[in-house]
């Protein structure tokens, strides 16, 4: 089942980055040898000399196809040679060899090659190691996993339930850096829990920051002394760190030297257990009233998973201003997860720059009964584990249609169209109001989109992540009014730029993996969801006015979106979080959302998806 899902992510990944292969019939392919209701995908390895034939037993037009078996054989034998069926991992990795083959073919003549040819050498071995690290652990999360219930709707269950990862990314559940023996405790795939580990620090070595009445040191003491009562010198305060991290620092010169003059304490595990969300570095437990965001020495995608010097300042600062603003009073079906605080050790060899101690305080408003109908995008997305004593298990929004649809009496489609609807008014549409009123652009995916199923319908969405906003230019005098904003020019974008980043993050990413869900699922076809995108669209260009208008023109205008490359990022090894990185890692891909043909007719249509057709947006409206 690993192998199964490591090899659809990295597949989609190649198609979209790498080579599109050739789409066949069943026929054409197999001829009479095989038959098969399904289409077969052709792939040829131009170094390599193989050709790749694989099943498709879902075709996504937005770009999440389902695989099934997979044949090989090589080319230019001089004796014809049967297809031989082949196994996934296998196939994996000889298409990555042939890609660092085709790149380094590619440079002879350069006079720099012989160091670029050492490096794509290391960073094939690096890729490997990840594909490795990536099969191993899903195939660990599913075994430990493999009975339990993958319905419950609560925030800290769903958070834990990602056993496949990311459907964009060739190696999804790669956790390089966390050794096998401490996956059962910090993964929360694992259901893993564990207590942090403190530090007492002179105060003279703090920095800090919040937007509250109160430091982030006086929350952490509070939330400490609630459990038991630390004897700590009067000058210092307290700071929690990742157990991992805590290991990780313990190693550093300077740390050590600080250790030595008792300017900071180590005293260990202490308080209740947390455990972590989906993004591993963040942790909770069902009745804190905070969070914990670390830094962590682990590689989780694309990234070293750190928190930066500025981005701490940047999240209080936005925060300030969206309370400021009134947008989301404004708009109570949307709503962020603030972190209005912080704290870390100012390096006394190195100030003004990452010590490693960076934690940001996240307000958990998801504490307790709160937390239950909360669920990531993410969550509600993945695929089934369709295990063979479950061959009918559905995924989580699935299960949540047939839900409703039981409840109302109403068909599937009906019910998950009207689904959809109320996702699009609480989540797209007000991230994209906020952009055009203000000029705050967030960088919405998958897992940092929570919905508010509670009731079966999304009700409210919330975004979480102080690391992802991009400021426009064309508001840098209104956003100014915060003094901190004034000066954050590294997050101040032009808005084409920021156009590349959230065509990727609201539509590729969130959108369109919902629109790819409910199309696998037999739901809705993608085509009808993608007609109704389109309408949606075009009827809220009446409620925009500035650069929220511009960028909806822009999506509907343009025949190609920009797309993260995962896989060629994770081929030349850039992690996109170090300055400079993140443009790096943007292509294009075909708009599926682009000129979208005239409707004529919609065949075995359900009750109420069809209410009229409209000449002048040229489809129908649903």
């Amino acid at each position: 089942m690993a192998n199964r899902a490591l090899f659809q992510a990295f597949i989609n990944c190649y198609l979209r980055e790498v080579d599109s292969g050739d789409w066949l019939s069943s026929h054409a392919m197999m001829g009479d040898k095989e038959s098969s209701e399904n289409s077969f995908l052709l792939l040829e390895l131009p170094v390599s000399r193989l050709s790749i034939v694989i099943e498709v037993t879902y075709y996504s037009v937005v770009g999440c196809h389902h695989f099934e078996r997979i044949f090989s054989k090589p080319r230019d034998v001089m004796i014809d040679c049967d297809w031989a069926e082949s196994d996934p991992f296998f196939i994996l990795q000889i298409i990555i060899h042939d890609i660092y083959k085709s790149f380094i073919n590619n440079l002879k003549g350069d006079i720099n090659s012989v160091n670029i040819i050492e490096r794509s050498k290391e960073n094939e071995i690096e890729l490997l190691a990840r594909l490795v690290d990536s099969a191993q652990v899903m195939a660990k999360f599913i075994s430990l996993r493999l009975y339990d219930d993958p319905y419950s709707v609560d925030f800290i269950l769903t958070e834990q339930s990602s056993l496949f990862g990311h459907w964009l990314h060739p190696t999804p559940k790669s956790r390089q850096g966390m050794t096998f023996w401490a996956l059962n405790a910090y993964s929360p795939e694992a259901n893993g829990h564990f207590k942090l580990h403190y530090f007492s620090v002179d105060k003279k070595l703090i920095k800090q920051g919040s937007v509250l009445e109160y430091q982030a040191s006086d929350i952490i003491k509070k939330d400490l002394d609630s459990v038991i009562q630390l004897d700590i010198p009067e000058h210092h305060c307290l700071i929690p760190i990742h157990p991992l991290q805590a290991c990780f620092l313990k190693l550093q010169p300077w740390v050590l030297e600080l250790l030595e003059q008792e300017k900071i304490i180590d005293l260990g595990a202490l308080g209740v257990d947390f455990t972590a969300t989906s993004s591993v570095r963040t942790v909770t437990h069902r009745e804190a009233k905070w969070m914990y965001k670390f830094s962590i020495p682990v590689k989780i995608t694309n990234s070293l998973r750190s928190n930066m010097r500025d981005e701490l300042e940047d999240g209080m600062a936005v925060e300030r201003y969206l309370n400021r603003s009134g947008f989301l009073k404004e708009n109570p079906s949307f709503g962020i997860v603030d972190d209005p605080a912080y704290i870390t050790i100012e390096r006394p060899d190195k100030p003004g720059i990452e010590s490693g101690f960076e934690v940001i305080l996240r307000r958990n408003i998801f504490s307790g009964e709160a937390g239950v109908g909360i669920v990531s995008i993410l969550a509600l997305v993945q695929d089934p584990l369709n295990n063979s004593y479950d061959l009918d298990s559905k995924s989580l929004l699935q299960s949540v249609i047939f839900d409703i649809s039981k409840s109302e009496g109403r068909t599937h489609k009906a019910v998950a169209l009207d689904w959809f609807s109320k996702y699009w008014y609480c989540s797209i549409e007000p991230l994209i109001l906020l952009y055009d009123q203000h000029g705050i652009a967030l960088e919405a995916h998958q897992q940092n989109s929570l919905l508010d199923i509670s009731s079966g319908y999304p009700s409210k969405y919330y975004y979480r992540d102080n690391q992802g906003f991009y400021l426009s230019l064309t508001h840098r005098k209104e956003l100014s009014v915060i003094d901190e904003m004034s000066s954050m020019s590294d997050i101040f974008y032009k808005d084409d730029v920021i156009f590349e980043a959230i065509s990727y993050y609201i539509f590729i990413n969130q959108l369109f993996s919902v629109v790819y869900r409910m199309g696998a699922d037999g739901l809705v076809e993608e085509k009808i969801l993608l007609i109704k995108i389109r309408g949606l669209l075009v009827s809220m260009k009446s409620k925009l006015k500035g650069v929220g208008l511009d960028f909806v023109d822009h999506i509907l205008s343009c025949d190609q979106l920009s797309y993260k490359t995962n896989l060629l990022a994770r081929v030349h090894d850039i992690d996109e979080l170090h300055e400079g990185m993140e443009r790096e890692v943007y292509a294009t891909l075909s708009n599926p959302l682009y000129d979208q043909p005239s409707v004529t007719s919609i065949d075995a249509v359900d009750e109420g998806v069809v209410t009229k057709f409209n000449d002048e947006r040229d489809c129908y409206v649903i």
